[in-house]
């Protein structure tokens, strides 16, 4: 009858076994919080509109803040689905501007394929996703908008995103904030 531990059990897979412990915790972190009652964000959607009443697609909550405010173009919003799923959840999501559409951003996000900026005449703004689980879920995500780049969260416990969703258009400053469960 063997007696070995958890741990010397990844002396089976000595030469993946950072690879190994990698897995195994990901997948403790995934399962050992199933059943919480806790509600994540799990999709993102940028809806572009003709008119500021966007489709919003079954199961999608609106973020009812246009992301070309005060700039022109497309109505712009974002969109965002929940699961009380830890496996399912989204556990990053950044801005990134540039002045080209085809620009690459980190290893393993995820390009959610919608110009926010689109005819504003602003910079590309292009939002980016992940569900690496080394990173805390995301539990909220929100909008603000102000008159200047020192726009900020209602407290600390949101995180802002610094890229401006309007950069370059003249229009107001805009930013995406979010929560993560820690």
């Amino acid at each position: 009858k063997s007696t070995r531990s958890f741990e010397n059990s990844f002396q089976i897979f000595p030469r993946n076994q950072k690879m190994f412990k990698l897995i195994i915790l990901s997948l403790v972190m995934c399962y050992s919080f199933e059943g919480v009652a806790t509600t994540y964000i799990s999709k993102i959607l940028a809806l572009p509109s003709d008119s500021p009443n966007p489709d919003i697609p079954p199961g999608f909550v609106l973020i009812d803040v246009d992301l070309n405010q005060g700039a022109g173009g497309k109505y712009i919003y974002l969109a965002y689905k929940t699961t009380d799923s830890l496996c399912e959840a989204l556990t990053g999501l950044d801005l990134e501007g540039g002045s080209s559409n085809d620009f690459s951003f980190q290893p393993g996000f995820d390009k959610i394929d919608q110009d926010l900026n689109q005819g504003a005449w602003g910079k590309y703004v292009y939002a980016y996703t992940t569900s690496n689980t080394a990173r805390p879920p995301l539990k909220e995500v929100a909008v603000i908008v102000g008159d200047t780049r020192h726009t900020y969260p209602p407290d600390s416990s949101w995180i802002r995103i610094n890229q401006d969703a309007n950069e370059g258009a003249g229009g107001k400053f805009i930013y995406v904030i979010y929560k993560t469960s820690y």
